[in-house]
């Protein structure tokens, strides 16, 4: 009895241990689901609860990204632009802060700071960064920026950003009210404000844990004074045309691309009929084909002046071409001139490519023989349609880019 008694006892005492171990792994198990499971988010400038824009991530795919929002609040000569801007987490030492005088994405002043109370003004003219350091712009970003005794440090604390064109290019820089310094300049004198975000590297950020947030509010020029926003990304106009609309000054800058049917391969030819209703005269806007996505096609441009150019675009970079073999990685200041092209706003053009073999490409507009090519990245793909916009001073917004295509034929 006393044997079978400790028998029992050992099984009772063995299924308690089987139970304990079984209970600790299941909770394991569910420790490691919820880190797997982290949701990543990315809040791309939404509105919070307190009247503030938000950019936060939490996205791996986003590390070393710079974003820009901008409002829609155009001075033609800026007289002043202020903002007041928080982090709420992410990386301590990565800037943050305010845009002015913005023409595009590739150009434009900023002022950023960081948690600790530094800052940095800088421009970018034509896609290259400048730094104001000591009185000199320079091209490398300084190892050491300006303190300021006048900004709050830490996170989730407001400071106040305000910029003052005090004329003769000269801008005076204020924070939380207090004069700070200025800096001299003359490339730009007005265009539109807004927020920049930079996102750090994987040394940085401690995604997806804990996400880069951070926070900005306008002050001045006041959001009642931007204009209503139109945007109409290559939808029916209900004339038998896709139709391309934008006075979104975040928009200035970029080229839109919109691919149609099924690929083409190899392609044979594509022609498309094509105007701009309304928009800057200089832009261009027209066809693409051997479409592969948005980094990787071909397209011919043509603008309401009678002007044309040929782009090609491998692996995103973009190169240039007048008629013949030779590419070109800068955009020629002088585009050729066609009087095969009927010009203004609102009059349509045919634009046809045939495939010449050989890697040639014959271009007709309005069905004459104009010029061709010489190209070998691609040989088929999607067809489809594209337009550009101009940078905010050479836009008349609130008056949008209105350009209108559709499809003739293509085998």
């Amino acid at each position: 009895m006393e044997f079978m008694n400790k028998k029992i006892q050992l099984l009772i005492l063995t299924a308690l241990i089987l139970f304990l171990i079984t209970a600790c792994l299941s909770c394991s198990s569910g420790s490691n689901d919820d880190a797997a499971t982290t949701t990543t988010t990315t809040i791309a400038w939404q509105p919070d609860a307190d009247g503030f824009l938000q950019y936060s991530t939490n996205d791996t795919a986003l590390y070393s990204t710079s974003h820009y929002h901008t409002n829609n609040t155009i001075q033609t000569t800026m007289t002043a632009v202020e903002a007041q801007v928080k982090r709420i987490s992410g990386s301590a030492t990565t800037g943050y802060g305010i845009a002015f005088c913005y023409q595009d994405v590739d150009n434009f002043y900023q002022i950023v700071i960081v948690n600790s109370g530094h800052y940095l003004i800088s421009k970018k003219v034509s896609g290259i960064y400048y730094y104001y350091d000591s009185g000199l712009w320079v091209t490398t970003n300084p190892s050491s920026w300006p303190s300021s005794s006048q900004l709050n440090a830490g996170f989730d604390t407001i400071n106040n950003i305000k910029v003052v064109n005090a004329g003769g290019g000269v801008f005076d820089v204020y924070f939380n009210g207090l004069y700070e310094t200025s800096f001299t300049d003359t490339t730009f004198t007005g265009g539109d404000s807004g927020y920049f975000a930079y996102v750090s590297s994987s040394l940085l950020e401690n995604f997806p844990s804990t996400p880069a947030d951070m926070r900005f509010k306008q002050i001045d020029p006041d959001l009642s004074m931007a204009h209503s926003v139109q945007r109409i990304l290559w939808q029916n106009d209900g004339a038998g045309f896709v139709q391309f609309v934008s006075n979104d000054t975040n928009d200035c800058g970029y080229l839109f691309t919109h691919a149609i049917g099924s690929p083409f391969t190899p392609m044979s030819s594509v022609e498309i009929q094509i105007k701009k209703v309304t928009g800057s005269s200089h832009n261009s806007y027209g066809n693409v084909f051997c479409y592969q996505d948005q980094n990787n096609y071909y397209r011919v441009g043509i603008t309401v002046n009678g002007s044309y150019i040929i782009n090609k675009k491998v692996a995103g970079t973009t190169s240039y071409n007048i008629g013949g073999s030779t590419w070109y990685s800068t955009n020629p200041s002088s585009w050729p001139s066609s009087s095969n092209l009927n010009t203004g706003f609102g009059i349509t053009n045919n634009i046809k490519v045939v495939n010449a073999g050989g890697g040639v490409f014959d271009v007709y507009f309005n069905d004459i023989y104009e010029t061709s090519f010489t190209a070998s990245a691609f040989t088929g793909g999607y067809n489809g349609y594209s337009a550009s916009v101009n940078t905010v001073s050479n836009e008349s917004f609130p008056t949008p880019v209105d350009v209108r295509a559709r499809l003739i034929a293509a085998y």
